[in-house]
């Protein structure tokens, strides 16, 4: 009865994040042909174990400036891995990493509807790899992946101060 309920849980929450995700998440990833694996093996919300609710990305900066998933999985409590895109050379657009491309790590929430700011820690030691640098080919073991509770959204410059004659409501970040 307790893995009914626990498959009928993931099989919702998987079902929301798929209909509620926002521009940054696409249904499906583009398949380039080449990528790297990050396995991951465990997640985790402000330093509390999830189980399920998240999708996990790798984002990329394409043309115009502009985050774009690279590669996702929906998390289910378990190991999995993503498989993050490598720009590839049959198209003009930038449609994937570029080799030594930094990956910006975000998490959807199923719930809250919101994406997340995130970081990862690889596996170290003797048989550690890993890497936020991409590179093509690449098995990357990723031992943590920690969701924060912090928003993703762009920053937006402006007066913070609700006192000042030129306060900015939709400001994220003060520009003095």
């Amino acid at each position: 009865m307790t893995r009914r309920l626990t498959f009928l849980l993931v099989t919702v929450f998987t079902i929301f994040q798929l209909d509620a995700q926002n521009i940054l998440w696409p249904e499906s990833p583009v398949n380039t042909g080449t990528n790297s694996t990050y396995l991951v093996q465990t997640a985790n919300f402000n330093n509390t174990d999830v189980f399920f609710g998240y999708t996990l990305g790798a984002f990329y900066t394409n043309d115009d400036g502009e985050l774009t998933c690279g590669g996702f999985q929906v998390w289910n409590g378990i190991q999995t891995s993503i498989s993050v895109m490598a720009d590839d050379s049959t198209t003009d657009e930038k449609d994937g990493f570029t080799s030594g491309e930094e990956i910006t790590w975000l998490a959807y929430g199923a719930v809250s509807g919101e994406t997340y700011e995130a970081s990862v820690e690889y596996t170290l030691g003797p048989t550690g790899m890993g890497s936020s640098i991409f590179s093509a080919n690449g098995i990357n073991i990723i031992s943590e992946f920690s969701i924060s509770s912090t928003i993703y959204g762009p920053v937006v410059p402006g007066c913070t101060n609700t006192e000042a004659c030129n306060y900015n409501e939709n400001a994220t970040e003060d520009d003095d």
